[in-house]
């Protein structure tokens, strides 16, 4: 196992040992390029890369001889214009794929390369383009695994869609798009991880905050919604702001109680009833009330919304 990580214009590359992941090896890109992506399968690194002044994208091929990464190919984009192409990257065995999101300047629509090796040599097989609309972004974000291939890119709405692609031999041929639930917002970046049947979605979101991660599995020919997953350290959070403010209002819940108030006004209150704190909506402090067991006198009530 290796981890692959980047700074400017050198890719470093580790191997674990036991428990342990050690550097092994400092690759300095051709001609001073940046790489922009990555992918890793076994003996292959493919790392995505562009020159900027002028543009100029290529992404390489490195096998590893030994324990020494080498250059094995350099892949070109089939146009000059193609800035974008390699921005993201996926191998798998004999089967590569690259993204070129905004394929065509004019138009903004995106593609994805694909190749095969023969003879230990990378060659074009297709270009891939979105089956059933315009393509806002397709192939921002990559997946491989064997014979399966997923891609990122934006519905006509401006919601994330992932499109889902079988190698038939020959060729790839499109299976499905999986629609993860709305983010409620555009300016997003899908993350990929393919994994046997299952596929992790994960976004970069530039004005919505902290967004989910979402994970789908496939039983058969049908992709489902498994798991939402979000930080822990958010969730953490929010609950330990909601405990500050429900313990800071127990008394206040504790005093609703007593004077018989669980959601309605009593026609004749034991005692009047301590006002809800200013910075704090009534309705809401109730709900928040609503279910907790507070200790009070004669025993311990449980409050119901009515």
């Amino acid at each position: 196992a290796m981890v692959v990580d980047t700074n400017n214009n050198t890719v470093s590359v580790w191997e674990r040992s036991g428990n342990v992941w050690l550097p092994k090896q400092d690759i300095e890109l051709p001609n001073g390029s940046e790489s922009i992506s990555m992918a890793l399968d076994g003996d292959t690194a493919v790392i995505g890369s562009i020159i900027w002044n002028p543009p100029s994208p290529k992404t390489f091929v490195y096998q590893r001889n030994g324990s020494a990464w080498t250059l094995l190919q350099t892949l070109p984009p089939t146009s000059p214009d193609q800035y974008y192409f390699g921005f993201s990257v996926a191998v798998s065995g004999s089967n590569l794929a690259i993204g070129s999101p905004i394929d065509n300047p004019t138009s903004g629509y995106g593609a994805v390369y694909v190749y095969s090796r023969k003879n230990g040599t990378w060659q074009l097989l297709n270009k891939l383009v979105p089956n059933d609309y315009d393509g806002g972004y397709f192939g921002v974000s990559l997946g491989m695994q064997g014979d399966t291939l997923v891609v990122g890119s934006l519905d006509p709405n401006g919601q994330v869609q992932v499109d889902e692609f079988r190698y038939t031999g020959s060729d790839w041929k499109y299976e499905t798009s999986i629609h993860p639930p709305d983010l409620s917002t555009t300016e997003v970046r899908t993350l990929l991880s393919l994994d046997q049947d299952r596929l992790l979605v994960g976004y970069e979101a530039f004005n919505a905050g902290q967004v989910p991660v979402h994970l789908f599995k496939k039983t058969g020919d049908l992709w489902t919604l498994e798991a939402t997953l979000e930080r822990i350290a958010v969730a953490l959070e929010q609950a330990v702001e909601l405990k500050k403010k429900l313990v800071g209002h127990t008394e206040w819940c504790r005093q609703r109680i007593e004077a018989g108030d669980a959601g309605l006004p009593d026609p004749a209150p034991a005692k009047p009833a301590a006002p809800a704190p200013a910075e704090l909506d009534r309705d809401a402090l109730l709900a928040e009330c609503a279910g907790l067991n507070i200790p009070v006198p004669g025993g311990t009530r449980t409050t119901t919304l009515v």
